[in-house]
């Protein structure tokens, strides 16, 4: 008889490559060919012979999380992760994600939902997603798109963009509009690399946002260079921000040429500042021409700099250029340290200092533990 129709041989072949397997996976095929309830038989008769800890053990190995969690706990376990990481596990999850996303994006606009006239269009910023979320649709937003410096390139006079929580690299950014640029998170920071300017007699609103300027390549390294640059009749308001400059390790004495050291925020002739509730760190975190048109600090920090008014301008500029309106009030000057050692001020002036006048407005600030007001000596060159 021919073997190869003989049931016996086959027989051994398959009982030879049982032996043989390493892994369940081996047997897999042949599991497929035995009927469902031969199975079901041999694995009720295991699970008799198991002890608890083994059939614990199987129960939640073979048994899905969506059955041993409550929907809700879920839930609230996957708000703790990206929603971007888990709508694949399973339908259930995606659902639960979407919802979670529903519920962060609900609450991350909550403050911008309600229809304002002056606001045209409203870019999202995210490097994490290439379509927008319902909700996005529904508020009539734009992108989500991932760079800052080219949304803003297309941004019309009244647009505003949404930034969220993580570190926003940008290459150059340049604003010709009147926009906003809204942190709407709690850890919401841009680092620009090549620049940041406004032109054009534009205005740039800033609000909850820290802007890091220590990755900022300047072309020359001695070359003053602005990070933020309010170019002339421009305007920037800052509120609740925080700019830093190379992280606030600058330590060389006031008016010494600062080798490697750009400035973090510039204003330039007939430009206009209000910075509200920041913090300013680092060398010289801002720089005033002494013909910027207005100039507002209230509320601030300033954490080792001064407000510091160059004293290089055109000489033409001393005899047409508007005499500088300064105010500053509530802020806090904390610049004890090796930079400013053995120098109470306020205002650094330099050779400029006949543009800095008893009109300007200093109340209630605090250098060094000291409450300041215009009767004490806080506004001067160190060389007096």
């Amino acid at each position: 008889m021919d073997r190869h129709n003989s049931l016996v041989f086959y027989q051994t072949l398959l009982e030879e490559s049982v032996v043989l397997t390493q892994t369940i996976n081996d047997l897999l095929a042949m599991l497929r060919i035995i009927p469902l309830t031969h199975i079901k038989d041999f694995i009720r008769q295991e699970i008799s012979q198991l002890d608890i800890q083994s059939c614990r053990q199987m129960y939640y190995v073979q048994t899905s999380i969506d059955v041993i969690f409550p929907s809700n706990i879920i839930q609230y376990i996957l708000s703790f992760s990206g929603s971007y990481n888990t709508k694949a596990v399973s339908k259930q999850w995606e659902q639960h994600s979407e919802q979670n996303e529903q519920n962060h994006l609900t609450k991350l606009y909550s403050k911008y939902v309600h229809r304002d006239e002056n606001v045209q269009k409203t870019y999202i910023i995210d490097v994490n997603r290439t379509k927008l979320h319902k909700m996005e649709i529904e508020l009539g937003y734009k992108g989500p798109l991932i760079d800052i410096g080219h949304t803003s390139s297309i941004c019309d006079s009244g647009d505003r963009i949404l930034v969220p929580n993580g570190v926003h690299y940008s290459s150059e950014i340049t604003i010709n509009s009147n926009i906003q640029l809204l942190g709407v998170g709690a850890a919401v920071t841009i680092k620009p690399t090549c620049g940041f300017s406004i032109e054009n007699g534009n205005c740039c609103s800033i609000k909850n946002i820290k802007l890091d300027c220590s990755e900022f390549w300047a072309p020359e390294e001695d070359e003053e260079v602005g990070v933020v640059v309010v170019k002339d009749n421009a305007a920037l308001t800052l509120d609740n921000c925080a700019v830093t400059v190379n992280n606030g390790q600058c330590r060389v004495n006031i008016g010494e040429p600062c080798r490697n050291c750009h400035l973090g925020i510039l204003a330039m002739n007939g430009s206009h500042l209000n910075i509200e509730k920041c913090v300013l760190i680092g060398c010289y975190a801002v720089k005033l021409s002494p013909f910027v048109k207005e100039v507002s600090f209230d509320k601030c920090i300033f954490k080792g700099c001064v407000i510091y008014v160059t004293d290089q301008y055109e000489a033409s500029d001393a005899v047409t250029g508007e005499m500088m309106q300064l105010k500053c009030t509530n802020s806090i000057f904390d610049i004890d340290n090796n930079s400013f050692d053995d120098f109470n001020i306020i205002i650094y002036a330099g050779n400029a200092k006949q543009f800095i006048t008893e009109k300007h407005i200093l109340k209630d600030n605090e250098l060094k533990g000291y409450i300041c007001t215009y009767d004490q000596i806080c506004m001067y060159d160190h060389t007096v």
